[in-house]
């Protein structure tokens, strides 16, 4: 005899499902924690040490050192001080810039305090090396008096060291150079030539420029690119050297030349370099 099949409520089926359905989540939820268990397992690799080459490292270091500390500082005027001289001494690039500042808005150090509030540079560092730091006696730079000269009215060629210095941003150091560099090129041809004298800043030079004019009373004949022998062309400051011979060498195997423009052929001269070598050479 067939049993009858058990009568289950709409309720019934309901609660079943429910009840199914929360199964299969902690189901779920249990692979979820053991499987992700054994990715997470693996201990973390220890770091170790490479004793041989942190030795190594560390020689290293101390070589650097001890050939930094084989050279004595001299003492000098810290108003100069440069990134090399701050390296030597262990002043810190923050340092340097905040000194350099000071410099650039004309500041001028004349004690240890003043340098050292600057600078912001603490006791620990400045106390190392203090005493080679030797600071002018006078409050400020102030240049020798030098001649009343109008503006356009003073020659280059013919300015003393003392008119030099007549003008702002130029100390001592700065005119001898423009001077030196005056010689050697047999005299200035154009006030453009001020902008190749080292260290000597653009907004200095267009000061100076604006006093002296480029007079006459030298000789400024123009030499011949496709004449001049290789010793003429070595006159030149803008092509002594190989360049010289270089420059005659290529003339004589490849004719000569068509335009000044041709010597950006050979290296170190560039189109910024012809409008100098233009004041001394022509076809």
């Amino acid at each position: 005899m067939r049993r009858p099949k058990p009568h289950f409520s709409d309720n019934q089926r309901l609660r079943s499902g429910v009840f199914f359905l929360l199964l299969l989540l902690v189901c779920f939820q249990l692979l979820i924690y053991v499987v992700g268990g054994d990715l997470h397992s693996n201990p973390v690799m220890e770091i170790r040490v490479d004793r041989a080459e942190q030795a190594w490292i560390d020689s290293v270091k101390a070589t650097r050192e001890n050939h930094r500390d084989s050279f004595p500082v001299r003492p000098f005027n810290p108003n100069y001080i440069n990134d090399y001289r701050g390296y030597r001494l262990g002043v810190s690039p923050y340092s340097l810039d905040r000194i350099y500042a000071f410099r650039k808005a004309g500041g001028w150090f004349t004690d240890r305090e003043v340098f050292q509030k600057v600078g912001g540079i603490p006791d620990s560092v400045f106390d190392a090396y203090q005493h080679i730091l030797q600071f002018p006696e006078t409050r400020a730079f102030v240049p020798r008096k030098a001649k009343a000269i109008k503006a356009g009215t003073g020659n280059l060629n013919t300015a003393t060291e003392e008119d030099l210095i007549g003008i702002y941003g130029v100390g001592p150091v700065l005119s001898r150079r423009i001077l030196k560099f005056r010689k050697a090129l047999g005299g200035f041809r154009d006030s453009i030539q001020l902008y190749d004298v080292y260290g000597l800043e653009k907004e200095v030079a267009q000061r100076i420029s604006a006093r002296f004019k480029v007079a006459g009373g030298l000789d400024h004949k123009k030499l011949s690119l496709n004449k001049a022998t290789a010793e003429e062309l070595n006159q030149i400051l803008y092509l002594r050297g190989e360049l010289a011979g270089k420059i005659a060498a290529y003339r004589d195997r490849n004719g000569p030349y068509r335009s000044l423009e041709e010597l950006q052929r050979f290296e170190g001269i560039s189109a910024e370099k012809i409008k100098r070598i233009a004041l001394y050479l022509t076809l």
